[in-house]
């Protein structure tokens, strides 16, 4: 059998603990990232544990792992965080291993209890916990076991068992793949049972007081019994032990109440017991300010039972209630101002008696209750609710002591007190407000929830879908604590800081003495929050060591964009979305983006800043420095934009302080690249697969190269495990005969053509600067007036074929200005050589914008069926040119008689569509290709663009087919702008635009280019 050892981790062992993690997909449903070392280390840089146990194979192999940390959930309780073990050493004793070494350690560390959590699914798993002490408590919310192994083995009076027998090995607990536990009067009683060389041990705990209240051994059995478990507070009651002696001799039985939170108990009590005895205290249930959290520790009645002068510590835990359960409700997402509305007051009795409640909610300034008093008579136990009808007249944060009589059947009368607290919100104005367990800021539709209990911090706008960011408690290091993740703040200061509701929460930290942190969360009326920190060093002293700070949150990457590898990746919907697929040091600029469903998110920080990335959530660590004293030291803002944006691009922008011109494009995490990215091919062509996540498994592609159309489409099957996915995109062939071009007249005019064997282009500066005719397979696809020109539509006058039209300078001024021609060679980076016409005008007659000059390119590849046309702008008229709108006009002719000519879309919202020309004019804006085509011709024409850097505009009137392409740009003195291309592009068939996305790769070098005049 192999030697297995278990050490401490190390960041020396952080890449075979990586390679562990790449091999256990298996053991967590299938799960499919991969992990490096440098995820690992900064994974474990970031978190609290206390330990982390790794066990390791005779080969020094990584085979399991196991985290222990501080339970935050609730109080006397240490956690097991993480636990795996390589499946391939599954049943092989390495998990019992690494769970028996958290318990020793547990008990090293003088702690009470052992908690875990695990999915319900789990039940491989299950029988191991169970063997190892702990139990599965019945929970609604989650799968959550506790282990109380460490209060018995520290219970003086049952020591001397365990002296003998092993805890673990002598144990007859029956082992039941479901949730544990007796049910009795609410109570749930957890049972261990142990049995070694005749002799025998049972214990029992109570679940909620987390406690002992039972033992049994050969000798005595000694029990603790409270009538019921939920038990209105202001009120006493008993508690019963029961006491038998197995043995026929004395037996000196001590007990000693002790006070526990809100329950008073001073039971003393001295007994020799010869057989049985039962001996009753009286505690009393003192007032409570909250209700009891479920998976919190409640207030128990602690007895120190001294058994012939050993102690046990005996707990049994209540539900503390109020006389009523009340819940104030303000239905719907927001409220109205001066309109009648109702809220919802929940009321559940919970004494054993019907009772007569009687109440009176209190005006305050901004709302008016039109029916304030009411009094409900409720049986025991019954429920009810009390539509209450009011009128808001200014949006408020309602906080308010609700004074209850409760009316007995003897007549007693029994007054209490419950505080309401609840936003009337709506969709603008500033409003803060705090209750026992959490505060709230709003601004208009946005809003954010300090949990007071642990300090998260969550954030939501009003119709807003799930994928909000979610902030964790602070932590301060190194090493990280978790002290925050169960304390409340010193003080929470709520304010307006002109436009922004701001919420600064105080924290005097334990853990580090001298220090204290503030956190403060900046709500502004747009949507953006800031959250920075402050620490302060009140000691009088400097602070010994540097004072590291981790601010973790939860952003979901549902749809989102990164900034990947100097790429824009799109994480997509289809597959997981977290943040454990992706490598923080991958991240190239400032920011993140996530597009939710229904609201988009950004994320940003300071540049100097790195995120960082672990399986759930992202975070920053802030080097504070050693801190002076008196002196107080401020992170940097990270930045969230809560429905800002409607693009990432502009996000883009805003987190790089700058303006950004051409708007990039996202490819996706999983796409194939042909030719390098490069869609021009010959007969030989490359297809490589690009992944950009943490993928566990490697990706299998299977591929097709198309079917020899141009342009054709190349398709590919991705199968990552048991996802298979189909991507594809689009190649040219390029031909391999020559280029032809001459020089002719036509009409007087100077006419410049280009035939790439496949489409031949003619423009003549003696015209326009258009492009005014496009020949393919013999037939003509633009309407021009070519020779003069002429009015037609809207237009005069009108030109035809490719034109621009430049805000502020009229075709007639235009007209007016020297145009010149020449062929033009080109190459893009990608080595492809570009031949085509190229038409300049030079304005030098209009005297706003004189010095602009104009290069219009029209250019094509051998054999290929496409066009790209584009424009250069030269800005030198020694002005500053403000925003102004630049487009191409584009008028075609499928077909020589108008009512034939159509046109095909996708709108933007995802309608397919045609329209007619000859018959009501319609401008329909697109973000896909347009199609034109005629019922006459096989050949169809396609205009793509790159829609995130211009619109593009589809056309039909009852004389014109026409398209448009447009953006709207600012010019400074001296600059030279490139417009994106417009490609035309001949096809048989609609395809869309994700297709040509490696058109977008075509970059021109301007400064190898070649003219020739003919």
């Amino acid at each position: 059998m192999q030697e297995i050892r278990i050490v401490e981790y190390s960041h020396s062992l952080a890449e075979k603990v990586a390679d562990m993690w790449n091999k256990s997909a298996e053991g967590w449903n299938g799960m499919n990232t991969s992990r490096t070392a440098e995820k690992i280390i900064s994974e474990h840089s970031n978190a609290y544990h206390l330990n982390v146990f790794l066990a390791i194979n005779s080969q020094d192999e990584v085979i399991g792992y196991c985290s222990l940390d501080k339970y935050t959930q609730d109080e006397g309780a240490l956690y097991i965080n993480t636990l795996n073990v390589r499946p391939d050493y599954h049943g092989k004793k390495v998990g019992k291993m690494l769970v028996l070494a958290c318990v020793k350690r547990t008990m090293e560390l003088d702690w009470p209890r052992l908690d875990l959590y695990t999915w319900p699914g789990n039940t491989k798993a299950v029988p191991l916990y169970k063997k190892c002490g702990f139990f599965w408590e019945k929970r609604e919310d989650t799968t959550h076991l506790m282990n109380y192994m460490p209060s018995v083995l520290k219970t003086e009076a049952i020591q001397d068992f365990f002296s003998e027998a092993d805890w673990y090995e002598d144990s007859k607990r029956e082992i039941e793949v479901k949730p544990d536990g007796r049910k009795e009067n609410g109570f749930d009683y957890f049972e261990y049972n142990w049995e070694h060389s005749g002799k025998n041990l049972r214990v029992e705990f109570e679940r909620t007081g987390r406690g002992m209240r039972l033992i049994e051994t050969d000798d005595y059995l000694i029990s603790a019994v409270i009538e019921n478990h939920e038990l209105v507070f202001g009120r006493d009651y008993s508690i019963t032990y029961s006491i038998i002696n197995k043995t026929g001799r004395p037996l000196k039985v001590e007990l000693y109440g002790r006070n526990d939170k809100n329950i008073t108990y001073s039971l003393q009590h001295s007994a020799e017991v010869t057989d049985t005895e039962s001996i009753t205290g009286r505690f009393h249930l003192g007032e409570v300010t909250e209700d009891q959290k479920p998976g919190r520790t409640h207030p128990g009645v602690v007895t120190e039972v001294f058994i012939n002068g050993r102690k046990a510590v005996f707990k049994t835990g209540v539900l503390p209630v109020y006389p009523a359960s009340i819940t104030l409700h303000v239905p719907g997402h927001q409220c109205y101002l001066n309109k009648e509305a109702l809220c919802i007051l929940d009321l559940e009795n919970k004494f054993r008696e019907t009772a007569v409640f009687a109440f009176s909610l209190q005006d305050r300034h901004g709302i008016h209750f039109l029916e304030p008093t009411h009094s409900i008579s409720l049986k025991p136990g019954e429920r009810t609710t009390v539509d209450i009808p009011y009128i808001l007249n200014q949006y408020l944060f309602y906080s308010e002591v609700l004074n209850v009589k409760a009316k007995l059947a003897d007549g007693a009368v029994i007054s209490f007190s419950k505080r309401l607290d609840k936003a009337f919100r709506g969709r603008n104005g500033i409003l803060w407000g705090e209750s026992e367990d959490f505060c709230e800021i709003f601004n208009g539709p946005f809003m954010l929830h300090l949990n007071k209990q642990d300090n998260w911090m969550w954030s939501r706008r009003i119709y807003s879908d799930k994928f909000n960011p979610v902030w964790v408690f602070p932590k301060i290091g190194h090493p990280f604590s978790s002290e925050l993740a169960d304390r409340k703040a010193d003080h929470i200061e709520c304010s307006r800081d002109d436009d922004a509701a701001v919420m600064k929460a105080t924290y005097t930290l334990n853990d580090f003495p001298g220090l204290r942190l503030f956190v403060i969360t900046r709500l502004e009326a747009s949507g953006i929050i800031k959250r920075y920190y402050e620490v302060e060093n009140l000691s009088e002293t400097e602070t010994s060591q540097e004072v590291w700070l981790s601010d973790s949150f939860i952003q979901p990457l549902f749809r989102g964009v990164l900034p990947y590898e100097n790429r824009f990746v799109h994480v997509g919907a289809d597959t997981e979305w977290t943040s454990s697929f992706w490598e923080n040091s991958k991240i190239t600029e400032n920011w993140v983006f996530a597009c939710g469903k229904y609201t988009n998110r950004g994320i940003c920080w300071e540049p100097d800043q790195l995120i960082k990335f672990d399986d759930w959530s992202m975070f920053f660590e802030f080097n504070l420095g050693k801190i002076p004293y008196g002196g107080k030291v401020a992170t940097s803002p990270v930045t969230f934009a809560i429905g800002v944006f409607d693009r990432w691009q502009d996000f883009r922008a805003y987190a790089l302080q700058r303006d950004v011109v051409e708007v990039p494009e996202a490819c996706g995490h999983t796409s194939i690249e042909v030719n390098g990215g490069n869609p021009f091919v010959g007969d030989d062509f490359e297809v490589t697969l690009n992944e950009y996540r943490n993928m566990g498994s490697k990706p299998v592609l299977s591929l097709s190269k198309g079917s020899g159309r141009n342009p054709d489409i190349v398709m590919a099957e991705v199968e990552i495990d048991s996802f298979i996915k189909d991507v594809q995109t689009a190649i040219f062939r390029k031909g391999k005969n020559d280029i032809h071009t001459g020089t002719e007249s036509v009409s007087g005019k100077k006419v410049l053509w280009l035939d790439n064997g496949l489409l031949t282009m003619k423009a003549s500066p003696d015209f326009y600067h258009a492009l005014f005719s496009l020949q393919y397979s013999g037939n003509e696809w633009l309407d021009s007036s070519f020779p003069t020109p002429s009015t037609k539509s809207w237009w005069n006058p009108w030109f035809g074929g490719i034109c621009l039209h430049f805000e502020g300078i009229s075709p007639i001024s235009m007209l007016e200005e020297r145009c010149e021609a020449a062929f033009v060679s080109l190459a893009d980076d990608w080595g492809n050589r570009w031949q085509g016409i190229k038409v300049s005008v030079a304005v030098e007659k209009n005297e706003r914008y004189k010095g602009l000059t104009f290069d219009f390119y029209y250019l094509t590849l051998p054999g290929v069926p496409l066009l790209i046309s584009f424009y250069r702008i030269h800005q030198n008229t020694g002005l500053h040119i403000p925003w102004k709108y630049i487009e191409w006009s584009l008028f075609f002719k499928a077909d020589p008689d108008i009512f034939n000519n159509q046109l095909q879309l996708i709108t933007m919202d995802g309608d397919r569509v045609r329209m007619k020309a000859g018959k009501s004019q319609n401008y329909v804006l697109t973000d896909e290709p347009i199609l034109y085509h005629s019922p006459n011709r096989k050949e169809k024409l396609m205009v793509y663009t790159d829609i995130n850097n211009q619109w593009l505009e589809a056309g039909t009137n009852n004389s014109l087919l026409m398209g448009f392409a447009g953006i709207r740009r600012e010019l400074k003195n001296r600059d030279v702008i490139t417009v994106p291309p417009v490609f035309l592009i001949f096809t048989e068939e609609y395809m869309n635009a994700d297709l040509f996305r490696d058109l977008k790769n075509i970059r021109f070098d301007f400064r190898g280019e070649r003219n020739e005049d003919h």
